[in-house]
């Protein structure tokens, strides 16, 4: 008997450091890191790597590339300084048709998404293009991968989409 009440304080034991280890550790979300550019905040899967962290020199002016397997994420803030009075649908617009692109976009949380395809080097790339409005600066948040891969992709554009943060 004195073992079976041994036993059962110990996994009662076991259970409770578990139970605390957990609520310590937040549960382990399974999306990684917050990372914060200018007046922006964005959550980022944990095997998302920086543009350092990869070894690519970025060379576009982006403010930020992260990328991983076949996904690339990359971000751009465009002062709105210069652009006083404008809405965030008609910067949307104005990068739409700057773009020389035919899309149209969807409200989608605090921004604007809109999608398009492109033939880069013989290979069809598909973008997931994003538009948002901080307190300094209007954003614009580029993923792009190739076509075949973009399945597999979208629940991870998705979910970092969600977790975008304009301050």
């Amino acid at each position: 008997m004195q073992k079976s009440g041994c036993a059962g304080y110990l996994c009662l034991v076991l259970a409770a450091c578990l139970l605390v280890g957990l609520l310590l550790t937040g549960c382990s979300d399974p999306v990684g890191r917050a990372e914060t550019h200018k007046d922006l905040t964005l959550i980022l899967p944990a095997d998302f790597l920086s543009a350092e962290e990869l070894g690519v020199e970025n060379t576009d002016g982006a403010d930020f590339l992260y990328g991983r397997h076949s996904l690339v994420f990359k971000g751009l803030a465009e002062a709105k300084s210069g652009l006083q009075g404008m809405t965030l649908q008609a910067y949307t617009d104005q990068v739409i048709s700057a773009n020389k692109k035919t899309a149209t976009p969807k409200a989608s949380g605090a921004g604007y998404v809109f999608t398009y395809e492109a033939d880069v080097d013989d290979t069809v790339y598909s973008y997931t293009v994003a538009t948002y409005e901080a307190q300094e600066n209007f954003w614009i948040l580029q993923f792009y991968c190739p076509k075949d891969t973009l399945a597999e992709n979208q629940p991870e554009i998705d979910i970092i989409l969600e977790g975008i943060q304009p301050k």
